[in-house]
């Protein structure tokens, strides 16, 4: 049970407390439930450039992978997103680095981790899109090539 003292205390400092008060402080506010903006229900909130960014990469792939559906078109689009946004983050990385700071460097591992987790999400059926095209341009089965086969050095008795 708390004390008379202290919940009167708080009472007070609740009074001083009062949250954003300027339409900024709460924008700000709202978004502080997005996590990273990488992992989130809520859409990415990207600026104009990393609109441009994504426009550019999806523009260079585009040809590529030659979509015909507008679920095909998504996949190359959330490829390109997913590159755009892991890419800046080994940008943050790299100048992380420079400052030696170590909180910073473990919350852009987790950022990292994060961005790594949705580009191989995304890739998968981006390379299935690249595979299909080479299949068509080259007159061959659809086929993506198996994961490599190692042989263990154990033989088993």
């Amino acid at each position: 049970m708390i004390s008379e003292a202290k919940l009167a205390a708080n009472r007070r400092n609740a009074q001083r407390s009062t949250g954003p008060r300027t339409p900024e402080g709460k924008a700000q506010s709202a978004r502080n439930s997005t996590l990273h903006n990488l992992r989130s229900r809520k859409p990415v909130e990207l600026t104009a450039e990393d609109r441009e960014a994504i426009a550019e990469i999806v523009a260079a792939f585009r040809p590529t992978v030659l979509p015909q559906t507008p679920s095909e078109e998504a996949v190359v689009l959330e490829f390109a997103t997913a590159r755009h946004l892991r890419s800046g983050i080994e940008r943050a990385i790299d100048e992380a680095f420079c400052t030696n700071e170590a909180t910073v460097l473990d919350y852009l591992e987790r950022r990292y981790t994060a961005a790594v987790t949705r580009f191989n999400r995304a890739y998968e059926p981006f390379k299935d899109l690249v595979y299909r095209e080479i299949a068509i341009r080259t007159n061959e089965p659809t086929i993506s090539p198996a994961a490599p086969q190692y042989q263990s050095d154990r033989s088993v008795a």
